[in-house]
């Protein structure tokens, strides 16, 4: 997991190739979230980052509809559906139909999703403790401040998970590129 550095301070990989990737910020922001997904998981054997998301946003703002859930977490609805499933089948959640709305499903934690996001946050500090630990205290406000803007940047995009747009699956986003690329038509 560990990288060389060359002079300008980009990474290379424990292989030593250097290739034009490793100094793209989208690739770059890509290995970033698996490092903090893998330093996640060696401290929270008990959730997922998108499962303690949920929780800690329902713990902070108490029982909502999924669609709120999915923009308060950015995160797409159609993949949170899962999320809250495997939540509510530990019992961590509970779903109910919407009062207004009974198509809607209306999320709220219970007394053991209480303890686990209890149990869970400090876990959760530390991992961030971990993450930024190569970067002096200013470096990571910094980094926050600048992932922050990054992310209010793009959020508006098409597409953009939290956006209120609706995240498009992988093949209507392979479909749209390859039209776009002039290799399919426009219908797919």
């Amino acid at each position: 997991m560990s990288a060389r550095l060359r002079n300008d301070r980009a990474p290379v990989p424990p292989g030593g190739d250097d290739l034009a990737i490793h100094r793209m910020p989208g690739h770059l922001v890509r290995r970033l979230q698996q490092v903090a997904v893998a330093l996640f998981a060696r401290r929270v054997a008990e959730l997922t980052p998108v499962q303690y998301a949920a929780l800690a946003a329902l713990g902070a703002r108490g029982p909502c509809d999924q669609a709120t859930l999915a923009a308060l977490i950015g995160y797409d609805l159609a993949t949170l559906g899962g999320v809250i499933t495997r939540l509510e089948g530990r019992g961590y959640v509970r779903r109910a139909a919407g009062t207004l709305d009974r198509r809607t499903k209306r999320v709220s934690l219970t007394p053991a999703g209480r303890s686990a996001l209890r149990r869970a946050t400090p876990l959760v500090e530390a991992v961030q403790q971990d993450l930024l630990a190569p970067l002096a205290p200013p470096q990571r406000r910094l980094f926050a401040a600048l992932c922050t803007r990054m992310i209010a940047a793009h959020e508006g995009a098409p597409g953009a998970t939290g956006s209120g747009a609706p995240m498009p699956s992988r093949r209507a986003q392979r479909t749209e590129a390859a039209r776009r690329a002039g290799r399919v038509d426009a219908l797919g």
